[in-house]
Formats: structure tokens, sequence, C-alpha cells
């Protein structure tokens, strides 16, 4: 952040420009400083005034002095040293600065047309004090009186004695006023001397400029002309005024291997799941025309090759790119808690910042207002069943979760419960328990209306029951094809028909109306000799320019009455409508594909459409991969709340299962994803979304990649184990222990056009090693003599035959390696740690074994040290564990090692822990310190003598009488005297008590009605005057 706020003042200022950071006053937190300089310097400003920054990273410092060091001095006579040795150190002589200064003043102030006595003496001063510290970094504060009287004059005077000395001085800084104008006047006097005075030189010193400037003021400077060289920039910089936070957040995308995604409804928020890579395209200019995201796993893209490039929030943004140069951006430094590469020097992070920026061709992207946005894309990848669900025993999950939801409603107590459950155990082709008589329960629950009629059809239908329409079906299912005033209730009547397989003479259902207009309640509806009235009444009732989810469900129940009439019967504008209604689809992660209306309405279009494309022999608008994703979010549907939703998820997978045209499937792990010396079989199987064998296939493990980007194997042919399932031996490969990702390609053997999501599938697998503790000793020796006194040995898993003994003047050595007893090579395991613990004491410690010597583990402990700090000098047995883990390992080591016998010369005592059961004390957030009041007495005192003079006028008109014939007793006047009362008395309470801002809230209520009534009452007494004037 820091970086690109500092890049924007470079870019501002143009490279022409010295650019000072002056932030460490400014920079917020405990190492801000510190940073902030870094960062600034990596983001193109040339020094810093941070000296600590300077010595740690070896950026440049530049600086000046204070306005402070400047008021610090009233005059000459303030100087402590006036000589400095000339630059030339010839003879060493010293060179009195100060009466060159004042010598040269005298010149400075004739040519520039100022008084001496305007120049102030303190400032010359401390120019002369600060010009004998710094004689060759001469650069003075001007501002802190006259900068154009005082401050250059005397800077000029001190500049040009340093000349005689033979030093250089190196300009003048700007820290208030109009810094362009005071630049171009400042130049002026520099020239105009240069000229008089023969020195070239000072018509080049640096004008520095500074006070709170912002990348706003230095595109104003370059409007208004200025002539300042260098900008000191603390503030804006520092703390980024203008965009304070990083407007974006780190968010988990990929965990062991699976990628994770954040789903929201604001696209903004959605994020891109899997671990990417990132690459830089360049066109035929050589500049950038776009980065291109694409995961770790996926083949870099190739130049002079075309790559389809989408937008990553919005599907309908995409282009073909032709790029001529590629370059991958992004570089990794930290993997596995350890540096992967050396990190580069501060100066080359410098360069390689400032090349990038340039780099980049169009200056419409580095505006300070409303640039022109970079473009950043993802690959547009093969879309298969999402790797999370890849999983046979997750489809089998699935599958079960929703059969069980099903069963839950038996019994069966309404017949829309029975519906939910019949037809949606059906539709993946599990039975209904027979521990009911569903049958009788329909027949004697099948009301007549229409809802019941469709439930009681639908569930005879699947269950075979002997079940007739009641004798008003007809009559009941017409009135609700012609009257039910929705597509949904159209629906239900015209499945209930055709299930009762009853037919409508006087609507000629589902024959054809022989005339032009048929009645619809009061409405007149025209259409074409050739379609069914339902056709009609379905489309009068899903209009095509409806929004939202209601559209999609209102249309989606649309698809699904069309599909039960004759296949020869006129389907109207329908077939097409489904494009549309798809178009409405949200695509979530590239993974995901729904409708806002959620599972019901997903469900109900996947069944709609599919329904109607078999029913008319059309092939479907829904491409590949929008089938793969609608079985993606399906398949995510694992838990169900509800038999409804159970139900809905069902017929989705019978519909994505059982259509003549598309099936989506997958290859699913089938075995365990750990690979041991006994069991390394890696078994796939080829399956639909209800995890049901597939047609023989050929299948072949294209890749197997290990986490480090290694490629272990290609083109690995599996051999057929079962229906359905195909294996390879992964220990044939002769491969190290770690975590691996397999890439399959999978083809059936007779080609089927409807299979999908087959061509490249993968699996995350780990193969673990058997391990053992070998060469195990333990060591004590005196630490004295620095001998072995006594040796150990163990051999694994057994323990020790008896306690191993210490006393404070021995240290205790622990050394073995760990080895892989399927290659028989020693390795180094992740985590090996001894646990010490004595259960008299109540005392537990673990120390850590480290590599001292290629595979060999060791620990050394201090048994006098131990007892200080870890077991406060208890003596006694201690039991050792030596515990072992790594992720690659099959057994996790714990192995009880034996006893530990400590002597100690004194005893120590174990502190308690006690855990204090009273309520904390509460924190008391100020966010501002109160000022301290004065006393009572002193406010009280100051309050009696600012009401004095009212006192005295009370007395004064007791002594001498008040006139108060002429007081009028108006409202107005009673009401203005009043307030004015009241303030006073307000005024006694704000000296007393009352803070300032209640006093004013008073204050404007009381004065506001005194002010008003005051008005009324002058404007009368104005009146009263004027009749008088007029009698």
């Amino acid at each position: 952040l820091v970086t690109t706020n500092a890049t924007r003042y470079r870019l501002a200022a143009g490279n022409d420009k010295k650019l000072l950071e002056f932030g460490l006053r400014r920079a917020q937190g405990p190492d801000g400083a510190m940073s902030a300089s870094r960062y600034c310097y990596v983001g193109g400003f040339d020094a810093t005034s941070n000296v600590l920054a300077g010595k740690l990273f070896s950026i440049p410092v530049a600086g000046t002095h204070s306005h402070a060091y400047i008021m610090s001095f009233s005059g000459l006579k303030d100087l402590g040293l006036t000589q400095l040795y000339h630059q030339s150190g010839c003879d060493n002589k010293l060179f009195d600065l100060k009466s060159s200064a004042q010598k040269w003043l005298s010149t400075v102030s004739s040519i520039l047309q100022i008084v001496e006595e305007e120049i102030v003496e303190g400032e010359l001063a401390a120019y002369i004090s600060y010009a004998i510290a710094f004689p060759s970094n001469f650069l003075a504060l001007v501002d802190t009186y006259n900068v154009l009287r005082s401050g250059i004059p005397s800077f000029c005077a001190v500049a040009l004695a340093l000349d005689e000395a033979g030093y250089r001085a190196k300009g003048i800084r700007l820290d208030s006023g109009d810094l362009a104008s005071l630049s171009k006047q400042t130049r002026y006097q520099f020239q105009l001397l240069a000229d008089r005075l023969g020195k070239p030189w000072l018509a080049s010193l640096t004008i520095v400029a500074s006070n709170d400037i912002n990348v706003a003021s230095i595109n104003s400077f370059n409007q208004q002309g200025h002539e300042i060289n260098a900008f000191g920039i603390g503030t804006h910089l520092v703390t980024c005024q203008q965009q304070p936070s990083l407007g974006c957040v780190y968010k988990l995308v990929e965990l062991n291997g699976n990628p994770r995604i954040k789903v929201s409804h604001d696209k903004y928020k959605v994020t891109i799941p899997a671990n990417k890579k990132i690459y830089r395209l360049f066109g035929k200019n050589g500049k950038p025309l776009m980065d291109l995201l694409q995961k770790q796993t996926e083949p870099p893209p190739l130049k002079n090759q075309k790559i389809l490039c989408r937008h990553p929030l919005e599907e309908s943004k995409r282009v073909y790119v032709l790029p001529t140069k590629i370059e991958e951006i992004m570089q990794n430094y930290w993997m596995k808690g350890q540096l992967s590469n050396k990190l580069p020097l501060l100066a080359d992070i410098r360069n390689y910042c400032r090349a990038q920026i340039s780099s980049f061709g169009l200056d419409d992207h580095k505006m300070s207002t409303s640039p022109l946005h970079y473009k950043f894309t993802h690959r547009r990848a093969v879309v298969t069943i999402e790797p999370n669900i890849r999983s046979l025993r997750t489809l089998v999950v699935t599958k079960g979760r929703h059969r069980d939801k099903a069963l839950a409603a038996q019994p069966y107590k309404d017949l829309a419960n029975a519906y939910f459950s019949v037809v949606g155990l059906s539709s993946i082709d599990e039975k209904v328990p027979e521990n009911q008589d569903v049958c009788g329960f329909v027949k004697k629950t099948m009301t007549s209306n229409v809802l019941n009629l469709y439930f009681g059809s639908c569930i005879a239908e699947r269950l075979k029951c002997k079940l007739s329409a009641p004798n008003d079906a007809q009559k009941i299912l017409d009135d609700g094809i012609r009257n039910g005033g929705t597509t949904e209730i159209i629906h239900q009547a015209v499945a209930a028909l055709t299930k009762f397989n009853l037919k409508d003479a006087n609507m000629n259902y589902p024959m054809r109306v022989s005339n032009g207009l048929a009645s619809v309640g009061s409405t007149r509806l025209a259409y074409g000799a050739d379609l069914p009235l339902c056709i009609h009444l379905l489309m009068k009732y899903s209009p095509s320019q409806c929004i939202g989810h209601q559209a999609v469900r209102i249309n989606a129940y649309a698809f699904n009455t069309v599909a039960y009439l004759p296949k020869d019967a006129n389907a109207g504008n329908f077939i097409d409508s489904i494009s549309e209604v798809l178009n409405q689809a949200d695509e979530i992660g590239d993974k995901y594909l729904q409708f806002d209306g959620g599972l019901r309405d997903t469900a109900v279009f996947v069944v709609g459409a599919y329904r109607l494309y078999d029913a008319k022999d059309v092939t479907p608008s829904i491409d590949g991969d929008q089938a793969i994703k609608f079985a993606n979010y399906l398949v995510s549907k694992r838990h169900v709340g509800s038999v409804r939703d159970a139900f809905h998820v069902a017929i989705g997978f019978a519909a994505l299962t059982k259509n003549k045209f598309q099936i989506p499937g997958s290859l699913v792990l089938i075995s365990q994803p750990l690979v041991r010396k006994s069991d390394s079989n890696v078994v796939v199987k080829a399956c639909n979304i209800l995890g049901k064998p597939l047609q023989k296939m050929d299948i072949k493990a294209t890749s197997i990649v290990s986490t480090e980007g290694n490629s272990i194997a290609s083109n690995i042919e599996l051999a057929q184990k079962s229906d359905g399932e195909y294996q390879f031996d992964f220990n044939k490969l002769n491969s190290e222990r770690g975590f691996y990702t397999i890439h399959f390609g999978a083809m059936p053997v007779v080609q089927d056009n409807r299979l999908l999501g087959l061509k490249d599938s993968s699996i995350k697998v780990k193969k673990v090693a058997d391990i053992a503790i070998e060469s195990f000793k333990i060591k004590t020796s005196d630490k004295d003599q620095a001998s072995v006194q006594k040796e150990i040995k163990a051999t694994f898993p057994k323990e020790l035959p008896s306690a191993v003994q210490a006393d404070e003047h021995s240290n205790v050595m622990i050394e073995f390696v760990v080895k892989d007893l399927e290659k028989n090579v020693e390795i180094l395991p992740q985590q090996a740690f001894l646990r010490v613990s004595c259960s008299k004491s109540n005392l537990d410690r673990s120390f850590l074994f480290t590599s001292r010597n290629d595979q060999l583990l060791s620990l050394e402990l201090d048994v006098a040290e131990l007892g200080k700090t870890a077991f406060y000098y208890q003596s006694g047995d201690y039991s050792m564990d030596i515990i072992i883990g790594d992720p690659t390992f099959s057994n996790q080591i714990y192995w009880k090692v034996g006893s530990l016998s400590l002597k100690f010369s004194k005893a120590g005592t174990v502190p308690s822990v006690k855990l204090s059961s009273l309520p904390k004390p509460e924190i008391q957030h100020v966010f501002r310190t109160p000022e301290k009041r004065p006393p009572a007495l002193l406010s009280r005192a100051f309050t009696v003598l600012v009401m004095l003079p009212l006192v005295i006028m009370f007395v004064m008109w007791n002594v001498f009488g008040a006139n108060v014939s002429n007081f009028s007793f108006t409202l107005p006047n009673i009401v203005f005297h009043l307030g004015l009362g009241a303030i006073f008395w307000l005024y006694y309470c704000y000296w007393s008590y009352l803070n300032m801002f209640t006093t004013l809230k008073y204050l404007a209520v009381i004065g506001g009605i005194t002010f008003v009534s005051g008005s009324s009452a002058l404007r009368a007494i104005a009146n009263d005057r004027l009749k008088t004037e007029l009698r």
C-alpha cells in the first residue's frame, strides 16, 4: 500500500524531481516509520530523513534542521563555534565563517535591495552554526520568519562564505506559504545574485518544498509552474490518506490440495478458488496486455498460441489473446516454513518496481484520477465434476442422506409428504419400505382437488397402485387447466389427466382445437388452429419478459407441462424459451450453476428442460459445461432440511442421469487416499452422479505431479478391476513419500457422446511410509570432565530395563535416527520431541529434537538448568516419552522410553497456579483525558467578582430608588427580563459545575426566547414613542 502510494507521487512529480520521505513523526504503529521508509524507497523515493532506516536498509539519508533550531538562536552572540577548516585542508588554518557571512550579508542585501535591519540576526546565527556542523550538506529552512527578506539573504550570505572556504551549499527548504510562487521568487533572487556576483552555481541551488504535500498539490504546482527541485513528503505519504486501507483481504482458496470458495450475493466478494499462478501476457509492441490467472496444476500458456481469457467475475466478458511474450510474475520465496529462494536486495526490488511501472504502454493506467483499469483474467478451464465431491463415498453419502430424509417421512400422515418421499425414493432407484399400505393410504386421503389428484396419480404411477380416478376428477382437472391461474396448477392438472389416462372432449385435450378462438374466463385468446388450449394458457401465464426467480419457476413448470403433450403437438415457443431462462442462471466460482430461487427452482428447471428435450427429441441448448455445473450444484446439496428439499435433489439427479442427451460423469476414488506398502493400489470408479457405473472405459493417468510441481509419471494405463472400477499400483512408480495429484483422462470404449466431465479429472493421494526408530542411545556425562560416564542403548519399541541416573552435575544426551522401513533409508521427520513428566509433582515438559548431523536427531539436557527453570529442583523419577509426527508417516510414534531419575542437592517448591473466580474489573475506555477543572473555591470567587456589578446595581436602586413606573407589564417585557435573569443564572451554573456543551445547549433555548421577546418589547417601545411624537 505504501509502495503504491509512493509510486503515485513519483508519477506525479516526474523522474527529474527528487522525492524525500519525511514521515518519521507521522507513521503509525511501533515500526511504522521503518517499514514506511523501506517501502517508500521501493516505490521511487530518493532518500529518507529516517537515519536508522538509512543505516539498516542502505537508503540514502537527506533532511534539514527544524524551525526550533532557528528559534533557539537570538543573535550572533549565541554562537559557540564561528570557524571551520578550509575544505582543501591547506596549512590546517581555520576559516572565520561568521566574519565572512557578515561581510557577504551586506553585499547580498544591497543587491536584493533589502534593509539589513529587516534580517533576523538569530536566523543568520543559526545558519552559520548549521553550516559549521554540515559544511558539505548545507540545506537551510528559510521560512521561520520571512522567506524573501530574511531567510534567503541570510542563507545566501552563509552559502557565499562557505564558497570562500571551499564548500558548496546544497539549497533551501520552503515549508509554508504559496510554495509555487515562493519557489519562483526564490529562483529569481538566486539568478540575480549569480549574475551580479559571477557565481553561476547560485542559480542552480536546490529548492525543496514541504508542508502537507500530496499528489493533488504536486499536480497543482505543475499546472501553475514552479521552480521546485525536490519534494519533502511525510503525512500524506506514510499514512496513505488518499487510500488509508488496502481494499482486499486474505481468503482461503485451497486446503490440503482441495480448492475452497467463498460464495456471496455480491459478485465482487466471490473468491476464485485453487492455488494459482500469474502470467503477464505481452502484445506485439512489447507492452503488457493483461495478467492471466490459472491453477498451479494447469500447463503454462504458450506464446504465439491463442488463449481464451475471461473476466473473473463477468461471464459474458471474454477475449482471445495471441501473446508474443509470456512472463510468470509471481515468485515463491516462502514454502513449508522456510525460505525457498534467496531474497533480492532492496535496491533490486526498487529497480524491478520502477521497471514494471515504466513497462506499461498506456499512461491512462497511471493517471491519478479515473485511471484505466489494467485487466486481469483467468483461463477457460475444462469443467469437471467439482473436486470436493469427487469421491464415491461422498456420492453415496449424498444419496443416502436424501434416502434417509425421505424415509423419515414414514409413516405418512399427509399426501404431500407421501408424494415427496415416494417420488424422491423412486427417482434415485430406492425401494419404498413395505411397512405401510401406501396405496391404501393414498386412496383414503386423495380428496377431489387438483393438488391431491396430482399427488395421488404420481404415487400410484411409481408404486403401480390400482387406483382409479374419482368420478369428478375429469371436471376438477379441466377447471384447473382453464381457471388455475398459474403454470404450476396447469402442470399438476395436465399431469394428473395424463397419469389417470383421462380425455377432455370439451377442451379437446390433448386433441387440437378446430376454431381460431377460445374463451378463458372473460378473456378471449387468439391462437393458431393447431395449438392445444393448454399451450395458450401457459403462454398467457408465462410471459417472456418476466424477471427474477418467479419467472424461472413459472417457465420451469410450463416446460414440464408441455412435455406431457403428444410428440407431434405444437409446443409453441417454449423450447426456445429454455435458452432465455438459462441466461438468468447464476454461475458461482466457475463450478456451480443455480437460479436465485435456490434448490427448488433449479431442480424444477433441470427436470422440465430435459423432459421437454426428450419428449420433442430436440438437442439441448444447455451445453456440456452448464450441465456439469448444474450437477455440481445438486451434489453440493448434501445437507437438506426437509423431505421436500430431498425430493428436489432426487428428481434433479434423475433428470441428469436418465435423459437421452447429457449424462455428467466422474472418476471417483473408491480406495483409501493413503498409499501404503501393504495397500498401494489406487482404485477409481467411472460413474454417474448417483454412483452407478458407466460403460467400459479406457482410463489413463495422464500425469502424476507432486506438491512441489515435479512430474513423476505420465500416461499410465489403468486395468479394469470390476464393473466400472479401474486400478494401478502406485508403488511401481518408486516415488518418495508425500502428496501427489493424479490427473486422469477417460474415454468410453464404445463412443458415447452423452458422457460429460471425464476428459480431465484429478484426485489427491498421499504416499506414506512405515517408520521405526534405530540407533537409539542415551548418554550421561559429567559437565566438569566433559566425558561420557555411561551410555545406554534401547531397541524400539521396548522400554529401558532400568532408570537413567542423573544429578545436577550431569548432562543427558539422547540421539537416534528414524528409518523408512520400505526403502531402508534414514529420513528426517517433520516433528520429534521428548516429553518428560512426573506424576508425583505434576510436572510436564517437552523438548524438541534437532538434526545435528545429517539425519541424526539429538537432544542435550542440562540437568542443573532443568532443575532451575523446568522442574523446580524436584528430585524423583520422570517418565520419558518420544513423540514423532509427520503427515507422510503411516504410523505416528509415541514411545514410552523409560524413566529418568533426577537428584538435586536442594529441594524447591512447585508454584501453584490459582485461577481466580472473581470477576475481572471492567475496562474503562477513555478516549480523551478530561481537562483538569480549577478548585471550586476559585470558581465561586471568580463568579462573585463577575456578579459584583449586578449587586452594585441593586444596591444603588435601593439607595437612590428605582424608576419602575415606566415598566410595561406586557408579556414580551416580562419574558425578556425573566430570560435575562435566567442567562445570568446559567452563567453562574457554568462556572460552578456545568461544562461548555451542556451550557450551550441550555443557552440556545433560553437565548432564543429572550431574543424574540426583547425584539417585541423594543418594537412596542418604539411604536409608543412614535405615537407620542406624532401628537
